[in-house]
């Protein structure tokens, strides 16, 4: 919608490059997890779009793996099965 300025993209890494070149070039801010994409240059390339759009092109560091968010997943799985 036009009153859209930003976009959470979470795809598979494989794809990643292509949506999010998509989504800068229609001059929306975007947040993506680690890593920004596979390679170096598909990172710059992305990186210098938004910078040439004024854009903020933010990579979030997900926490899915430390021990914190792990035990607070386990804790709420046990209360699923109550």
């Amino acid at each position: 919608t036009s009153n859209c300025e930003v976009v959470v993209c979470l795809v598979n890494r494989r794809h990643s490059v292509d949506v999010d070149k998509d989504v800068l070039k229609s001059k929306k801010h975007i947040l993506t997890e680690k890593p920004m994409d596979q390679t170096y240059n598909q990172a710059k390339e992305l990186a210098d779009l938004a910078e040439k759009n004024k854009l903020m092109y933010s990579v979030g560091f997900m926490r899915g793996y430390d021990t914190v968010v792990r035990n607070a997943k386990n804790i709420i799985k046990q209360y699923r099965y109550l």
